[in-house]
């Protein structure tokens, strides 16, 4: 990688990174939330610049009183740790395009985002891409409303949230209040998000799930469609969603931690690159020929407490995890669905593959996630 001019680089040495000084003066560098390690044979002068990559002193000022050669070295030496990660310049959350208290916000979550793509420019392109995207959830309950909290926390802003519910105090929900209950669910969920985050965008519908749903159902501008609603039934409501964003190109995601299945992880649906919902229901279908239901042993369960609190908000971070990939624009699995299970505290998987015959999903293209960086931001990133 080439570095930008000797004034406008300044090295920092990434928080995150530990370094070790090995036999013959290897260096060791350890990504501590990935585990990586990259060793470096380098001169112990170049060895001797570690601790002055502190994001305050630039790449001139660095090599100020070396060689002609060794500044060379140091170059190389440089240019390489910038490529691996290691290295960026101290400026460059400050140098984005976006607005300053959602950098600040971030400034710990960026760290973690050039641990997961590797350069200040992939960084920047998935922050832009972060802030701008829109994103639909419907059922804002014991999963959706820690899958709001939880997105918001991550970087995403602009939010439709829609429940036909009125709110409940639920003890499972992020955001319990006391409020009246002439509220609806999704409006209180909004009204909550916006005193902890005064920049958020949100909207709210007070809309309740049927078959002439898409009719209804605006999604212009909609990145990402989520389902965490489970009434009238969880599979029906994930089949009627998927099928409508497939229709209109839109990735979505069906929520785990329902009903029976607390421990479930959620799948996200990419058009034209993993299963759907009817996919499974296909799979399903083939795989479950000779199996023959049993009556639940309690018949009357409108009384019961639910699933616990921690599994909702496990169902939620293992769903926005997943949805993050998404935006990061990193390699998605084919398919499959897993379960952790609280026994033994292990996750349960199984894959399920595209179903060429689904007349859901077989003629469907996969879209391209666009590109939202400023053409300033990423001329200058490319450049550097």
């Amino acid at each position: 990688m080439q570095l930008p001019s000797t004034d406008s680089f300044v090295p920092l040495l990434r928080d995150g990174i530990d370094v070790y000084l090995g036999d013959d003066e290897d260096l060791v560098f350890v990504f501590l939330t990935t585990r990586k390690r990259v060793k470096v044979a380098c001169l112990p002068c170049l060895v001797r610049i570690i601790p002055r990559l502190n994001g305050n002193t630039s790449l001139g000022d660095l090599l100020v009183g070396l060689d002609p050669d060794t500044q060379n070295k140091a170059i190389s030496f440089l240019a390489y740790l910038r490529e691996k990660g290691i290295v960026v310049n101290g400026s460059w959350l400050d140098d984005l395009e976006l607005p300053s208290p959602y950098k600040k916000k971030l400034e710990r979550f960026a760290t973690f985002l050039l641990d997961t793509v590797g350069s200040e420019y992939e960084a920047s392109e998935a922050l832009h891409r972060i802030h701008a995207a829109k994103i639909a959830l419907v059922g804002v309950g014991s999963v959706g409303s820690w899958m709001v909290r939880t997105l918001n926390m991550v970087g995403f802003r602009r939010f439709i949230l829609i429940d036909g519910k009125l709110a409940t105090n639920a003890v499972r929900e992020v955001f319990p209040s006391s409020s009246g209950e002439s509220q609806s669910k999704a409006e209180q969920v909004a009204i909550l998000l916006r005193e902890i985050d005064p920049h958020v965008e949100v909207s709210f519908r007070r809309q309740t799930i049927r078959p002439d749903l898409e009719e209804q159902f605006s999604l212009d501008g909609v990145d990402l469609l989520i389902n965490a609603a489970d009434e009238p039934y969880v599979g029906y409501v994930n089949t009627l969603l998927c099928r409508i964003a497939l229709h209109k190109g839109i990735p979505f995601f069906a929520a785990g931690g329902f009903d029976a299945h607390l421990g479930c992880h959620g799948e996200l649906t990419i058009p034209g690159q993993t299963p759907c919902t009817d996919c499974y229901t296909r799979f399903f279908q083939r795989s479950l020929t000779d199996w023959k239901p049993v009556d639940h042993p309690v018949s009357d369960r409108r009384l019961g407490f639910g699933g616990l609190p921690s599994l909702s908000a496990y169902a939620a971070a293992q769903g926005v995890m997943t949805i993050l990939r998404h935006f990061l624009n990193l390699s998605e699995e084919p398919g499959g669905r897993a379960e952790f299970l609280f026994r033994n505290n292990t996750t349960d998987r199984f894959r399920v593959e595209r179903d060429p015959d689904c007349p859901t999903c077989a003629n469907i293209s996969q879209p391209t996630l666009r590109r939202v960086a400023s053409l300033k931001t990423t001329q200058v990133l490319a450049n550097a």
